[in-house]
């Protein structure tokens, strides 16, 4: 799904690094500045209170895209609302470099907005911001070649859509979840004060540039990663467990064999990671949320 260029696929010696750095990236030289990595002060500004105050609501079929602002720029999202008369909880997904598409990596489009659906139809409410757009960039490979310019701004708009999705009527402020994939998760990860429940897919900890830093009041999460992943090598996904754990969140990391990244692929080792991982995501939203 995310992160098809410039990968390496373990942590073999790449560009000077040593082994046992980043699994990720592999040009380094792209990532670096004056001999320093971009990310060695990472970018932790708070979104202002007043980021979210105008809304506007366009009716596009099943959902509803609404604008809020981010550092003075208007940011699509989609909107998906539960019609529920009580209070409910927000899910908050964020998708990866590939954007709401569907192409020859994968029907992510159609993925993303299926989960949103069924998030939804449990009674929650959830949003997906467009945050690429932010700093215009365009989803797909070249996506990847921004990360080090604008991986903190594009926090800085998901942490926006937060506070902008929580002051709707209706919404719960103690009860947000997070759900992302690949880049999506990552900047998920280094969101997790703001949330209540965390769930990733195949996410990378980009160590190199920050990581997913460290943070308190994340109660639970769920890790999804396949075994098989060639791009986001699966230690990844033990190396956010650890960390998680460490700072007392209660934490599921599920494995899937033979499956790849972003679960592509028509093989049945993908397939039964798709349904499962999707199963479980949405009973861990529907119980703890």
């Amino acid at each position: 799904m995310i992160f098809r260029r410039k990968l390496c696929r373990n942590f073999e010696k790449v560009d000077g690094v040593k082994k046992g750095g980043s699994p990720l990236i592999c040009n380094r030289s792209a990532l670096r500045k004056g001999g320093r990595t971009l990310f060695d002060h990472a970018d932790h500004q708070r979104p202002s209170q007043a980021c979210a105050n105008k809304l506007l609501e366009l009716e596009t079929g099943m959902h509803k895209t609404i604008k809020f602002t981010s550092r003075g720029k208007e940011v699509n999202a989609e909107f998906y609302d539960p019609q529920v008369r009580d209070s409910a909880g927000v899910v908050v997904i964020a998708y990866g470099t590939d954007g709401l598409t569907n192409d020859r990596s994968g029907e992510w489009e159609t993925m993303i907005r299926g989960y949103a659906d069924a998030i939804a139809d449990l009674g929650f409410y959830a949003i997906i911001p467009d945050y690429l757009s932010a700093t215009d960039t365009s989803p797909g490979p070249v996506a990847f070649d921004f990360i080090p310019r604008y991986r903190d701004s594009w926090q800085v708009v998901l942490s926006d859509a937060i506070d902008h999705a929580t002051s709707f009527s209706g919404v719960d402020a103690a009860r947000i979840g997070l759900l992302g994939f690949s880049l999506g998760g990552h900047l998920c990860l280094r969101l997790r004060s703001k949330a209540k429940l965390l769930v990733e897919y195949f996410s990378p900890v980009l160590e190199d540039f920050g990581g997913i830093g460290s943070s308190r009041g994340l109660q639970r999460a769920q890790i999804h990663h396949g075994e098989a992943d060639g791009l986001v090598n699966f230690r990844n996904a033990g190396a956010i467990e650890a960390t998680l754990k460490a700072e007392g969140v209660e934490t599921e990391l599920f494995g899937y064999e033979g499956a790849g990244h972003g679960f592509g692929g028509m093989d049945k080792a993908n397939k039964e990671a798709i349904e499962r991982s999707k199963n479980l995501t949405l009973g861990f939203f529907k119980k703890y949320l």
